[in-house]
């Protein structure tokens, strides 16, 4: 499916839901999407629908009509009277007379007409409420051509026959006419009628779609001018019809089906029995960690084994998937897989369960490892999780990342049936029907040296048994050879095999007598650690070969008992060598571990135990996804009216708002006039303040000058003083002297005279 296709999609689904359906009508997403799909590719203009209801199908055909710039008309008359059926089941007319008494149609009616509005349709869908052996009179009188004519109207046969007289005639040659209910008896013998004039195009359970074409004139010639675009109208929509339905179980992984991996591969393959409606979208991420070959030479190799299952495992890139891909439930294997497509699954809304093995990014005290943990258990759509270790059980809880009801504890990992129940066929034992000890190695190498599986302690420990016995020989398989450890000393003791697939292990174990597995936790990633025992150790216990297993965090138990169906041994060359000379001395008790440990196995690794657990969990969760489905629908058509009642509630609240957020606008611009009044004022005020203050600078510059003229004169003016009292003085001391005695009265004499 190309992107333009998904963004449709998208729109389309996201309109389909914003749409309420209960017991009187909704069309199926399917129905709506294909009408939706085929209108927009075949670039019709014109849509009528016979019979809107709550819109369902009217609303999300009007996207592709919109993106067309075309136009719709939804014709219904919202009346009580119009939707009694008097030939309709007795459960429907009780169904329908319970709507009569209950449903305001008025007041649906201005509900459609309000999502009309509120979903931008405006300029787009034409609602006539009038019954449509009126409203043809409006389709007429506009010369209204009908590019595709849905007719969903009243289901009795009369309302039938009478919707297809009136509208089929004004469809254009090639256009489309699509019946709703066909299993309804009075559709389906008008429809039928309808089907032997025109050329059925598509026909399910409940519809039918049909091409106008005259009958009577060549089918080829008629078809012809519409080939081309029905190609392009249905090129992928089988693809996308394919994922309506939500799978009943997804699978996303990073390896499958790769065969090496065998647990999974022989768990994935119960599950393709056990789920009919189930796919795998296997994207090859760590395939290179396992293998060289290629994700598609992997597929191809399974689809050849397995062709029943060829439709149902796809191969994929990366972790990101498609929206149209719905499922009841996701489940995972290994906490990596879980957390990058934890994305996915929350936007398409799937629940899940997943297996949380040792490894795949999983680990103890891990920084990285806990936050993935975290964020996959605290996801809502996260329900339960599988393991494997009681310690990975007890980690769970303790440290909070989910309860223990949400945790399901089954030790050790899925092995098919028929492997374990295989006849051993002749076993060749040491001491018994051969005279040396073979002892094997088998993992898959992830470290420089192998330390993690404990290859340099196998190593070491072969040395120095071939240096004290001539008749114990050792045998490595997997990605390790002579370069990885120096093996010179020992080369004609050892034998490197490579990688194999499992049925190559059938005849490679007949002989061997113990599988060394030395591993210890922490060498790969800060806190990781092995399944105990490991895929490879029960392989070969399996295949009755005695297996000596280190246990370094307590990991059995008591699963298998120690020294009678297991050996536990010690991360240590010298106690894994102690304890092979004491089987070397006492083989018939190394035959006896070979015996018990193959039982033990095939008790903890049966069908019983291993698989069937796990499809019950997952069955449950299916059953749990349609009675919460169920439930959400009752939830949904309980609170329905209650929410529509809100709904007008918040709308009369709104317009009430939108009358205060008038008034207050209203008197916010007045504010804003006085406002700029004031402003206005300020600024001639601040204007008369600028001149005021020029003036009052004028007035005490010229009022300080006359200060200082003021001073000057006050000193004058001193001064003229002082010079009259030295003046008078003068005077008074000439008056005194003899002189003015004798000619000052002649002087005055003289003055006056004058």
């Amino acid at each position: 499916m190309d992107s333009n296709t998904l963004d449709f999609y998208k729109r389309i689904k996201e309109i389909h839901e914003n749409i309420y359906a209960d017991e009187l009508g909704g069309s199926s997403f399917y129905k709506c999407f294909l009408m939706a799909y085929l209108f927009k590719n075949l670039k019709f203009k014109s849509y009528i629908e016979i019979g809107v209801y709550r819109g369902k199908s009217l609303f999300t055909v009007s996207v592709a009509v919109r993106e067309n710039k075309g136009r719709a008309y939804g014709i219904d008359p919202y009346l009580n009277s119009c939707i009694k059926e008097a030939e309709a089941s007795p459960a429907i007319q009780k169904i329908v007379q319970k709507a009569i008494q209950e449903m305001d149609f008025n007041e649906l009616f201005q509900e459609v007409n309000a999502f009309k509005k509120n979903f931008d349709f405006d300029s787009t869908v034409n609602l006539l409420r009038y019954p449509s052996e009126e409203a043809i009179k409006y389709i007429k009188d506009t010369n209204i051509s009908i590019d595709m004519l849905h007719i969903d109207g009243n289901h009795d046969t009369v309302f039938v026959q009478s919707d297809a007289e009136y509208y089929i005639p004004i469809v254009r040659e090639g256009g489309i006419i699509v019946f709703d209910d066909i299993d309804w008896p009075s559709v389906r013998s008008v429809y039928e009628k309808e089907k032997e004039k025109n050329f059925l195009l598509i026909e399910e359970d409940t519809f039918g779609v049909l091409v106008k074409m005259d009958k009577t004139r060549d089918r080829e010639e008629q078809l012809a001018p519409f080939r081309s675009s029905m190609q392009t109208g249905l090129k992928d929509f089988s693809y996308v019809k394919d994922l309506w339905e939500p799978l009943d179980l997804l699978v996303v992984d990073d390896i499958f089906p790769c065969p090496i991996s065998s647990f999974r591969m022989e768990e994935f393959v119960s599950y393709l029995e056990n789920f009919n409606k189930m796919k795998i979208f296997g994207n090859g991420g760590s395939l290179h960690i396992v293998s060289k070959e290629s994700n598609g030479s992997v597929f191809q190799a399974f689809r050849e084994v397995y062709p029943q299952y060829s439709k149902k495992v796809i191969q994929w890139n990366g972790y990101e998937l498609p929206e149209t891909v719905q499922a009841k439930l996701a489940y995972f294997c290994f906490l990596n897989n879980t957390y990058y497509s934890l994305d996915t699954i929350e936007r398409n809304g799937i629940p899940f369960v997943f297996e949380l093995y040792p490894g795949g990014g999983f680990s103890l005290h891990n920084q990285e490892s806990d936050y993935f943990l975290r964020k996959v258990t605290s996801s809502r759509f996260f329900r339960k999780v599988i393991v494997t270790q009681k310690i990975t059980f007890d980690y769970l809880t303790e440290n909070g990342f989910c309860s223990e009801d949400q945790i399901l504890l089954i030790f050790g990992s899925v092995t098919a049936p028929e492997k374990l129940n295989k006849s051993i066929g002749i076993k060749k034992h040491f001491g018994f029907e051969k005279d040396r000890l073979d002892i094997c190695f088998a993992a898959m190498r992830y470290t420089e040296l192998g330390e993690d599986k404990g290859y340099d302690i196998f190593i070491e420990t072969a040395k120095q048994l071939c240096e004290k016995y001539q008749n114990i020989y050792f045998h490595v398989v997997g990605d390790f050879d002579e370069n990885v450890i120096d093996v010179t000393e020992i080369k004609k003791r050892i034998t490197f095999y490579g990688v194999h697939n499992q049925e190559w292990f059938d005849e490679f174990y007949s002989d061997k007598d113990i599988f060394l597995s030395p591993n210890i936790h922490g060498k790969l990633r800060q806190g990781g650690f092995d399944g105990f025992p490991t895929g490879c150790c029960v392989d070969a216990g399996m295949r009755e070969t005695a297996m000596f297993c280190t246990d370094e965090l307590g990991q059995n138990n008591s699963y298998f008992n120690n020294r009678s169906e297991i050996v536990i041994i010690q991360h240590d060359v010298g106690d894994i060598i102690n304890t092979i000379e004491y089987y070397y001395q006492h083989p018939d008790e190394l035959r006896s571990l070979c015996v018990y440990g193959h039982k033990k196995i095939q008790r903890l690794y049966s069908l019983e135990v291993q698989i069937k657990p796990r499809i019950a969990l997952l069955e449950n969760e299916i059953k749990n996804y349609v009675q919460n489905m169920r439930y959400a629908k009752k939830q949904e058509e309980k609170y329905y009216k209650t929410i529509i009642k809100d709904y007008h509630n918040i709308q009369t609240a709104y317009q009430n708002l939108e009358m205060d957020h008038n008034e207050i606008k209203t008197k916010y611009e007045n504010l804003e006039r006085y406002t700029k009044d004031l402003q206005n004022g300020y600024e001639s005020i601040e204007n008369d303040d600028k001149s005021i203050r020029k003036a009052y600078n004028e007035l005490e510059s010229n009022y300080i000058k006359l200060k200082n003229d003021y001073s000057e004169l006050t000193e004058n003016y001193k001064d003229l003083n002082d010079l009259h009292a030295t003046s008078l003085k003068f005077e008074d001391n000439i008056k005194s002297t003899k002189w003015w005695r004798l000619f000052g009265n002649r002087i005055n004499n003289e003055g006056s005279a004058k």
